[in-house]
């Protein structure tokens, strides 16, 4: 279970700090950019609804305290995705 934590953060941190820029490339196509998007949103899409039905499958079964570290977990990615995209829209605007 620590290994398939570590995965998931691990490529959290990847494709966030290394290929956030990837998306906003100009040497890219138009197509190329917007799968790329549609992978990384896939990503983290995905990631919030794990961490979500793990912390209802939790308060389920009575486990209150894990519910409630999974639910903060589940707030702080989606509030981290939500500001790395605002930065990174304001970013390319200005360019």
């Amino acid at each position: 279970m620590d290994i398939l934590f570590e995965i998931i953060i691990e490529l959290m941190v990847e494709l966030t700090i290394g290929d956030l820029d990837f998306p906003s490339n100009n040497k890219l196509s138009k197509p190329v950019k917007i799968i790329v998007t549609v992978l990384f949103a896939t990503f983290y899409i995905a990631l919030i609804v794990m961490i979500t039905w793990a912390a209802i499958t939790s308060l389920n079964k009575g486990e209150y305290e894990m519910f409630a570290f999974l639910l903060v977990v589940d707030i702080i990615v989606a509030v981290g995705v939500i500001c790395a995209l605002v930065k990174k829209y304001k970013k390319v605007r200005k360019m």
